[in-house]
């Protein structure tokens, strides 16, 4: 059944009405075939009556003069009665639709007779309504009772099948659109249970990416941003862990040096934990900016870039060299690249004494690598440091880092659809490769 009937909304709903018609039509069909009689009955309309009319003047025209009394009392009826001699008294009234039908009907029966006829609707003494239809040259009248429900059986033959296939086609409908109704509200009230728990707890249970296609891209949508909200937030207790934590220290002896009323401590004692605080702060800070940048893309002289970040560490004494190539273009987030360079060169002058960076073309690509003469990074650890918060030695707390800057980076490379590697410097040390599409980005 799923390798026809769509997993879409839309797909059902024209499946259903398509399902109903055609079911309608074999329901018809076989109603149809079921109340057909073995003799087709006379259409409705004036037809039966002029006929009747048009077959007695016939046969009676036909007959000797003698025997027509005895075949029009014959031929008589509740509905006709045939009158031989002098016509019975008629009271004229206006022609009806009905007769004035009937009328036209005896014209074309009647066509072969030479003699005309007279045709009228009277009311009869007794206040019945009657088609008096005279024969003068033969000394016939007939009078046909206008019955009000002329040709009603005809009709019910006609009528009775489009009533119950429409009926049926309704109830179909009625049914198929309930049960529609109730496929689509099932995993609406679902997902509205969970985004009314989620507003209370972010921990809720994921929603099950099942049923019609709409729903489970809904369901995929919420589950990511469930991911990426509970993501956040685990990141947002980190950081206040981190700085608090971190914070805690430098805090306690500078409240030490103020209690013991320590006058002879230096002043660029007091300046450097400040200044410990003081980085700390910026780094909680930049990282939660990054997370929320908006920055626009531009095309930039990466050679350039990378270049101006090596001069200014040269210039505060750092052995940072730059060994690439000029001119590569490149669109970027210059706020954020930059920021991104900026940590890398940071962290190579911290844990390595000389520091090279390097800018070329590859394949498509812009190459932007780092490498320092430091320890490196255990190759089962690279991943775990591009976390948040990450930090290979614990006691490296201790000059201000909250282990966010390889995280920054990881940020900036995923904004550019870029790739960041960590790899092992030659002969020791680390080198970060980041891989920048130089094709602008959408």
């Amino acid at each position: 059944m799923k390798r026809w009937f769509p997993d879409t909304v839309q797909g059902q709903i024209v499946v259903i009405l398509v399902g109903a018609l055609l079911a309608t039509l074999v329901f018809v069909a076989v109603v149809l075939d079921l109340l057909r009689p073995e003799v087709p009955p006379m259409p409705p309309g004036p037809w039966p009556g002029a006929l009747r009319v048009a077959m007695a003047a016939k046969a009676l025209h036909a007959a000797p003069p003698d025997a027509r009394p005895t075949i029009g009392t014959a031929l008589s009826d509740e509905e006709m009665r045939i009158l031989v001699g002098a016509p019975a008294p008629c009271s004229e009234i206006p022609e009806t639709l009905h007769s004035r039908g009937q009328r036209l009907v005896l014209d074309i029966l009647l066509a072969d007779r030479p003699e005309p006829f007279v045709h009228r609707n009277c009311a009869a003494p007794s206040g019945m309504l009657i088609t008096q239809v005279e024969f003068p040259s033969d000394a016939i009248t007939v009078n046909m009772r206008i019955n009000v429900h002329e040709g009603f059986a005809q009709n019910i033959i006609v009528v009775l099948p489009l009533a119950v296939g429409g009926g049926f086609l309704l109830i179909l409908l009625v049914v198929l659109s309930l049960w529609t109704l109730w496929r689509v509200n099932q995993p609406l009230r679902r997902i509205a249970r969970t985004v009314e728990r989620f507003g209370v707890d972010a921990a809720v249970a994921p929603l099950p990416e099942t049923g019609l296609r709409e729903f489970r891209r809904l369901a995929q949508a919420f589950n990511r941003m469930q991911r990426r909200i509970a993501q956040l937030v685990t990141e947002r207790s980190q950081m206040l862990m981190a700085v608090s934590h971190d914070l805690r220290t430098p805090l306690t002896r500078l409240k030490l040096r103020i209690e013991l009323d320590d006058e002879q401590a230096p002043r660029h004692v007091l300046l450097r934990e400040l200044d410990l605080m003081h980085r700390m702060i910026d780094g909680a800070l930049s990282f939660l900016n990054d997370r929320q940048s908006k920055e626009a893309f531009e095309e930039v002289d990466l050679g350039a870039l990378v270049e101006s970040i090596c001069i200014e560490f040269a210039d505060s004494g750092k052995s940072v060299a730059y060994v690439g190539a000029y001119g590569l273009i490149c669109p970027c987030q210059p706020t954020g690249l930059t920021r991104a360079v900026n940590n890398l060169v940071e962290n190579a002058c911290r844990y390595g004494r000389h520091v090279s960076a390097d800018v070329r073309r590859d394949d498509g690509h812009a190459v932007i690598e780092i490498q320092d003469d430091g320890p490196g990074i255990p190759a089962g650890m690279r991943d775990a440091v591009l976390e948040p918060f990450a930090r290979l030695d614990s006691a490296r707390a201790s000059d201000g880092g909250l282990g966010l800057g390889l995280s920054i980076v990881r940020d900036v490379v995923r904004r550019h659809d870029a790739r960041l590697f960590l790899l092992d410097a030659e002969p020791h040390g680390l080198l970060v490769r980041i891989l920048l599409p130089i094709t602008p980005q959408p």
